[in-house]
């Protein structure tokens, strides 16, 4: 009996698979290829490293119809991809390139700019975010209209022509620049540059085809060249030709391995600058000038050195201080010296500045004693007022006044004089910062021991007493120190009546009305007499 065999169809069954799966591969490359990728607003975005999701995105492409808001575009700081929102890290090399767009937002996270990656644009401004610390995508901003860039503090370095074909008149790099590569600012109308002190490395041509470039001031040592002495870093057209300054610190007799050389440096005329501080010197509290860069452009190649100076014209403003008024400058150093707007600077210089006191002046001082008039022995005390030259009071300046007396014999103790001596005596006061000097007359007399009149003594006489002159020769209540109280002189007929009425001990006043009282008493009785004498005869 036959028995045949039906076909192994197992071989067919693999093959059929095997052409299925084949037939699915494009399908599942597209599906993850599309996991990968995004388009948010005509921006096309993919992941940096799909192994890697947290590297974030990068801007890799650009479709100005997809975009309601060009010729200007807005980079958002994540995008989300696969379901996973990641920063947005890049913009890939000529992603934007020759798109016709005139404004750019770029995003805080941005890192990394590629090579041409918004060349050939119409940009006219750019805001550079401080998470963007260096730019090495050549020309990345090559050939647009940029007129204004802001750099962040953060900015290390650009690389090669990053903004070479612009319109860039000035720029303000940051002073942590350290690197600028090939012709980054070649094909601009730039006019001076100031290059940071951390500049550290340079390319050739970086300042490239700027005619009206006329200054370059370096504010650090001479930076390497890359390509070495033979290739200039600023220009090789014969249009670029600014004048390089640079710190005097920084030249050829600094000893550093790159300095800078005068009269010229790669070909160009250089012109060392020394640097200029105030300082307040004995002031608190002062408002000085900022420091000054001073130009050494007033010698000669013949010269050993050149120098510079301020002129008056430019001088800073005058230095102020509390309580005090400025009065010049010295120079700091082994030798200091004054020093005056317009003399030679050689090397970087501090001054200080030198103060004089601003209280009013004291032109004329008034001596004023508190007795006129004393015994020998007595003692006075003095006073000074201080005027200004316009005769306006300063107040009291005692303490600043030295007292002399034209008597060698006379004890001065500070503002006290005592007086051994009878004589007229001339005291002299000396305001000691101004010397303005004034002077007051003091008359010491001898003390009366017997009075000439009624020849009593009145060396212990009550106070009070007045002698024949009219002046106070007793004690005082106060105790006696010499000194003659201001009395009222007694005219001296008034004495002498009064010394001729009985001692009664009533005061001179009442003693007159008595004594008047009894002569027309007297009269009287004596008209009585007569008139009686007269009855008796008749």
């Amino acid at each position: 009996m036959h028995i045949s065999r039906c076909p192994d169809v197992r071989p067919a069954r693999w093959a059929l698979g095997a052409a299925a799966l084949v037939l699915l591969l494009p399908a599942l490359a597209t599906s993850a290829a599309a996991a990968d990728t995004v388009d948010l607003d005509g921006v096309g975005y993919e992941l940096r490293s799909p192994a890697s999701p947290s590297l974030g995105a990068a801007a890799t492409s650009y479709d100005p119809v997809g975009n309601d808001e060009h010729p200007a575009v807005t980079l958002p700081p994540s995008v989300t991809i696969d379901g996973r929102s990641v920063p947005v890290r890049a913009v890939g090399a000529g992603a934007f390139q020759d798109e016709g767009l005139e404004a750019v937002a770029l995003p805080d996270g941005l890192t990394t700019i590629g090579n041409r990656a918004f060349e050939g644009n119409r940009l006219t401004e750019l805001v550079l975010p401080p998470s963007v610390t260096g730019i090495n995508g050549v020309r990345a901003f090559g050939g647009n209209a940029l007129a204004s860039i802001d750099l962040p503090g953060s900015m290390t370095h650009l690389g090669n022509s990053v903004f070479s074909e612009n319109e860039l008149t000035s720029i303000d790099l940051p002073a942590g620049l350290e690197y600028l590569g090939h012709g980054v600012f070649s094909d601009n109308a730039l006019a001076q540059v100031d290059l940071p002190p951390a500049l550290a490395t340079m390319g050739q041509d970086v300042f490239q085809d700027n005619p009206t470039l006329g200054t370059i001031r370096f504010l650090g040592p001479a930076p390497e060249i890359i390509g070495g002495p033979e290739n200039s870093p600023v220009a090789r057209d014969d249009a670029t030709t600014p004048r390089v300054e640079h710190l005097w610190r920084h030249g050829e007799t600094s000893g550093l391995p790159q300095a800078f050389t005068w009269p010229t440096w790669y070909g160009l005329a250089t012109e060392p600058l020394i640097e200029v501080d105030f300082v307040a010197g004995a002031a608190t509290g002062a408002h000085l000038p900022e420091s000054r860069l001073v130009p050494l452009d007033l010698g000669t190649p013949q010269d050993d050195a050149p120098w510079g100076t301020i002129v008056p014209d430019d001088a800073p403003p005058t230095p102020t201080a509390p309580g005090l008024l400025f009065a010049g400058w010295t120079t700091v150093g082994d030798d200091p010296s004054p020093w005056t707007y317009g003399q030679p600077l050689r090397a970087d210089t501090t001054l200080s500045a030198l103060w004089r006191d601003d209280s009013p002046r004291v032109a004329a001082i008034e001596v004023t004693a508190s007795a006129a008039r004393v015994d020998v022995g007595g003692t006075v005390t003095l006073a000074a007022e201080g005027f200004d030259a316009a005769g306006t009071s300063l107040g009291d300046v005692t303490d600043d006044t030295l007292f002399a007396s034209d008597v060698a014999t006379d004890v001065v103790a500070g503002d006290q004089v005592t007086f051994p001596t009878a004589s007229s005596h001339t005291i002299t006061g000396t305001h000691e910062a101004s010397e303005a000097r004034g002077s007051v007359v003091v008359e010491v007399v001898e003390v009366d021991e017997v009075d000439e009149v009624d020849g009593t003594d009145t060396a212990d006489a009550p106070a009070g007493f007045v002698d024949d002159s009219g002046v106070s020769r007793g004690g005082t209540d106060g105790g006696d120190d010499g000194a003659r109280p201001a009395t009222t002189p007694v005219p001296t007929d008034t004495v002498a009546a009064s010394s001729a009425l009985p001692a009664t001990g009533a005061s001179p006043a009442v003693t007159v009305v008595v004594a008047v009282g009894t002569m027309l008493l007297g009269m009287a009785l004596v008209l009585t007499a007569r008139r009686a004498a007269a009855g008796r005869r008749a």
